[in-house]
């Protein structure tokens, strides 16, 4: 399956993730409680506590979904030169070794194209190319995340509803005991199916049976 042009996903998630927000924003102004919210969507208390957040500064509108980001690419010209000048690799650049970085070819960039990035920028141009050479190969699935996307990783709501069973609140005799402390509370989880299934459900993703 390959992905059309815009940052490789489909508008399946999002819109699914923006329905839920505002059914989040229907239970806001009925008053509801945060934690009622969550069980009744299958998502993380964390979540609607961000979504009831953004719904009080900017109302409804607030929670719909913006769309894709709009991130700036080098031009072909520009990403074919700086693709024969990674070809020479960092050493004729001034590098320690041969190893690229996000950090190197931002160097590289600027002082070759005369252009300032941030690393993310960088990654963002490095798309582009990318996204030529999945292209041109059918057989190959490509699944692109953001560097940092805790709404795409149910461990961040497992996380939060581990805190809140096993160490909110409570002072802790040493590290052996705060070990011991989150083992149980794992053990505890992994028999709550709804909760783990909730935690999954707040992602957008599905799970597929093998």
């Amino acid at each position: 399956m390959r992905y059309a042009k815009g940052g490789g996903k489909t508008d399946e998630r999002p819109a699914f993730r923006e329905q839920l927000r505002l059914e989040a924003a229907e239970r806001f102004m009925q008053s509801d409680e945060n934690t009622v919210i969550a069980h009744d969507l299958r998502v993380s208390v964390r979540s609607v506590q961000r979504w009831r957040k953004a719904w009080a500064q900017g109302g409804p509108g607030a929670l719909a979904s913006k769309g894709p980001a709009s991130l700036p690419l080098l031009s072909d010209g520009l990403f074919a030169a700086l693709e024969r000048e990674l070809a020479k690799g960092p050493v004729v650049h001034g590098g320690p070794d041969q190893t690229w970085t996000l950090s190197r070819i931002m160097t590289l960039i600027g002082h070759r194209f005369h252009k300032s990035y941030t690393v993310q920028g960088v990654a963002a141009h490095l798309t582009a190319g990318m996204r030529r050479y999945i292209a041109d190969r059918d057989w190959l699935a490509v699944f692109p995340l953001p560097p940092y996307a805790p709404d795409l990783n149910p461990v961040e709501g497992i996380w939060s509803v581990l805190r809140r069973i096993t160490v909110a609140n409570r002072a802790f005799a040493d590290s052996d005991d705060l070990i011991t402390a989150v083992r149980r509370g794992l053990r505890q989880l992994q028999y709550r199916h709804d909760v783990l299934d909730g935690c999954l459900t707040g992602t957008g993703l599905r799970r597929r049976s093998p």
